[in-house]
Order: structure tokens, then sequence, then C-alpha cells
């Protein structure tokens, strides 16, 4: 019976890191229906749940890198390959068990503790409890996935290719709803100075920006992806009358899912990042000239030379925005009107330095050059806390929005003695952490 899985006789380390197994006709708890589920201990990463799926055909909406864990990714909202097909990934739980600070064990679901089941679905992981189990949704793995792209640059040092590279950005960037509606994920970079030579191997900064795009469809053809991106190519030369810029095609490829879903395993790197979840209203419903003077802005950085990076995730769309009611959980509610997920870099951090004093000062170059940038551009959205700036002013309409005061109170509830906190967490403003010492002592 879903809802009332034991496994009080397994050792706890075990239950978080060894449950994985496909479960057909899994009984929905609160609704007269049965699901194909994947039930999965916390301490799994994405490669296991992706081969576990996989095994047997089908396939869950994770992370794009498999040694990615599972629990933060969903209790923070989580996007993937499939995201915008079919949501986030904290819109794929069906169940949870949490082991919680006073020692309780709680299942968690549409029929029993639901304020919690709410909570752990995209309201910050480990805040409420340990989650050490999951029941996630499946869906028929794609038959293949077939990758294209391209890119462009300004072909002289003009005026005029400046400018040009600069409308063509724009451009690209209002178009991103009518692409990802077709059913296109992906990822557009726009980049300047250095960070241009080194991402797309030029010889030297291009004057304006940059733009690299790669976009990948499911259970498609080389011919229909070609086609589409050469249209896209086609709309964007008109506007810029095409002379002035350097176009270059890459090739599709095509892949399995699985094969494809897997292939990312980034390591780490020191960066600082900004973001903003941008829609429609921002993207495409907005004078050309002020999305230009906004990506100007946004892409400015703290070493001129250096240059920066714009990345927009296409991870949203139709996939969050038709998400049923019921299986909405506690995540950004701008999530649902989003179709792009924007990180903006920029800041010199000092590697070898002090980590609290880099930090510092990134965070404040960070929320004079960056944040009010967004604020302007989508005042009324928000940001992705998995991958966002944990020390902007505003962090509590930007990660949790209007679900703030209710998220506080159920992690009051479920953690009465705040034994659990994290940076910009619920409550997180009740207390001061050092980040030199490691003391974490509470407000006078």
């Amino acid at each position: 019976m879903a809802g009332q899985r034991e496994h009080l006789h397994y050792p706890f380390g075990r239950i978080i890191s060894s449950t994985l197994c496909i479960t057909q006709n899994w009984n929905v708890p609160g609704k007269n229906d049965t699901a194909d589920v994947l039930v999965c201990g916390s301490g799994n990463n994405w490669g296991s749940a992706n081969l576990a799926a996989h095994n047997v055909h089908r396939a869950v909406v994770g992370g794009e890198d498999s040694t990615v864990g599972l629990g933060g990714l969903i209790q923070n909202g989580g996007h993937g390959w499939l995201s915008s097909h079919y949501g986030l990934a904290s819109d794929q739980v069906y169940q949870v068990t949490v082991i919680t600070t006073d020692g309780k064990r709680l299942v968690a679901n549409a029929a029993q503790n639901q304020d919690l089941f709410w909570a752990v679905r995209g309201g910050g992981a480990g805040q409420f409890g340990v989650v050490i189990e999951f029941v996630l949704k499946t869906y028929p793995e794609p038959d293949n996935m077939v990758t294209g792209g391209f890119s462009f640059h300004a072909t002289s040092h003009s005026n005029a290719s400046e400018s040009a590279s600069w409308n063509a950005m724009a451009e690209l960037a209002s178009l991103i709803p009518d692409i990802m509606n077709t059913g296109l994920t992906g990822s557009i970079s726009a980049l300047t100075g250095e960070q241009a030579v080194a991402l797309m191997g030029l010889d030297q900064s291009p004057p304006g920006v940059a733009a690299s795009v790669s976009l990948s469809g499911f259970n498609m053809t080389t011919g229909e992806i070609n086609a589409t991106i050469n249209n896209l190519v086609a709309r964007i030369a008109n506007t810029t009358q095409g002379s002035y810029l350097d176009f270059s095609l890459t090739a599709p490829t095509t892949k399995s899912f699985y094969t494809k879903a897997g292939s990312s395993t980034s390591a780490g790197a020191v960066s600082l990042l900004s973001s903003r979840l941008l829609g429609r209203q921002e993207l495409s419903d907005i004078a050309k000239v002020d999305l230009i003077q906004y990506l100007q802005q946004i892409l400015v950085s703290q070493k001129a030379s250096a240059g920066s990076m714009l990345l927009f995730g296409l991870q949203a769309g139709l996939g969050p925005a038709n998400v049923p009611e019921e299986m909405r959980g506690s995540v950004l509610p701008a999530w649902r009107q989003a179709y792009a997920h924007v990180m903006t870099y920029g800041a010199s951090i000092n590697a070898t330095g002090d980590p609290s004093e880099s930090l510092k000062l990134g965070a404040e170059y960070y929320e004079t050059a960056k944040e009010p940038v967004w604020r302007k551009w989508a005042p009324n959205t928000g940001a992705y806390m998995n991958e966002g700036n944990p020390f902007s002013s505003t962090w509590k309409q930007d990660f949790y929005g209007e679900n703030y005061e209710r998220l506080l109170e159920i992690k009051r509830k479920y953690d009465p003695s705040e034994s659990l906190f994290i940076w910009s967490g619920l409550g997180s403003d009740m207390w001061n952490y050092d980040l030199k010492s490691g003391l974490l002592c509470r407000t006078s």
C-alpha cells in the first residue's frame, strides 16, 4: 500500500544509499490511480537513478550531471533535460519519507502530513528534516535525443558590427519562448571579452556580444532540427542584414536519451553567480531597445577585459506551466510563467585568498552591479535557489516568493529546535554565520 512502506529493519545508511527500484502499478496516495515509479533512497545520485529507469525503458526528470545527488536537487526544485516537457524534479514526487530533528520517521504524501509534503517539494533542502526516500514519477524513455546548434560574433570592430551583435542577441533572446514551444530544450550563452575567446575559440575578443547556441529535441531526426536551426539563423541574420556577423552552424548529432542524459560529469570551479527566471513578458513582450539595454547591463564584468557570460538555460516553459495543481509543491511560483533560467557571472573571486573576504567582495559587486538590473528587468519573478546568489539582499523574495511565511511556519513545526540551518534558508536571518570561524550564533 502507498504510504505504508516500512524500512525500519534496514540500517539507516542503507536506506538513503541503497534503495533504488522501479515499482509498477504503485498505488498513488489520495487518488484511485496507480503509476510506474522509481523508489529511491536520497543518497543516490542521478547517474544511478537514470540507469535504474533506463533498464526498464523509463526516464525520470532529474539532474543533467550524473554525479549530482537526488536530495538537494529535488527539494530545491531541480531541472534537467525533461523539465521543459514534464516540469521540475520536485513536480515528480508522489511521496517522501522524512526523519525529523526530534527523531520521528514520517511518511508524507497527498494523504498524510500534507504540509510537510508540500514544503519538501521545492521549499529548500535541509530545512524540514532529513529526507531519506523519494517516490518519483517516471515516463517512457525517449527514443533518441538530437542536438544541433550555431554561433555568431561580429565580423569587425566597427560600430555597425558591434551594434549588429547586440541586435542579434536581443532577437535570439526574444525568440526563446517560441523556440521552446516547439519542444526544443538546451542552452544559449551570451559572451563578451575573454570569455568569448575561451569558450568559442576566437582569436581575439569580439566587439559587442558573441553567442553560442545548443538546442536538443527528443524523438526527432537530424533533418528536422536542422530545418529549425536554419530558420532561426535566417531570422536573426535578417534583423541585422547578416553581413556584420559571422554565423557558424554545428552539425547535428544523435544519441540515445540515456547516453545524453548522463553525459555531464562537470568538475567544480571557483565562481559566484547571479540568476533570474525570465518569461515571455521579460523576453518577448518588451521593446527591443530595452532588452538590448538589459543585456548590456547584466553582462558587465568587474574586470572589463575578462568579459562575462550570460547563460540561458531553456528548462522551464510548457513543462512547469502545465503541471497539475496536485503535483505542484512549494517551489517558487515564478517557475510556472518562466521559460529560461538565466545565470550571469562577472565577479572576480580570489580562489587562493580568504573565502569569507573573497565572497564578501563578490557579493558586494553583484549587489551594486547585477541584482539591480534583475530587479528592474524582472521585478516579479525570482531565482532558482540551487543556482542563485545566496548573498542577495532580497533572497526571501528571490528564492521563496509568496511562499516564504507559510514555509517558515512549517519549518518551525517540524524543526522546533531550529537544528537545521542553511545560508539564505528559512529563518536564517535570525542567525549570524561566520564564514571564517564557522561559528553560528543567534542574532541579538
